[in-house]
């Protein structure tokens, strides 16, 4: 302990090593906010289309006169885990194992595919317009 003119002590055992709990887990918190920095604008868009397909889910089922089961909206929760745990593992084997192949991206790009395609088959279940038909037309071969 260091004392100061005013005769306050200040605690400087942490800059000999000898840091408090507190002190390790706010240490181990910043480097766990900088290390998944890059998955959050990534992790928001997971979270967004979610969310999209939710809603539409729920219009679509509400357009046709289908009842809103329970089982169907706990889908959508573990949609919220297993998604965005399975782009946070693939962004910890990019960064430590095979950094040459864009792997979040990847399967983040797969995981929005899918979700974009149950957005579509809502859509069609609402307004009879079968949007991912006509993209898949776009992208076909003639």
């Amino acid at each position: 302990m260091e004392t100061i003119a005013s005769n306050r002590k200040i605690d400087t055992s942490y800059l000999c090593g000898m840091e408090t709990q507190g002190d390790f887990w706010v240490r181990v918190g910043i480097f766990l906010v900088a290390f998944t920095a890059p998955l959050t604008p990534v992790m928001g868009a997971m979270v967004f289309l979610i969310i999209a397909d939710f809603i539409t889910a729920i219009y679509a089922a509400y357009k046709v006169g289908e009842k809103v089961q329970s089982s169907k909206m706990g889908r959508t929760v573990s949609k919220f885990f297993f998604y965005n745990l399975a782009v946070a593992a693939a962004f910890v084997i990019e960064i430590v194992i095979i950094p040459e192949i864009p792997l979040m991206r990847v399967s983040a790009g797969f995981i929005a595919m899918t979700e974009l395609r149950s957005i579509y088959e809502n859509f069609a279940k609402i307004y009879g317009i079968d949007i991912w038909s006509r993209v898949k037309h776009l992208f076909s071969k003639k």
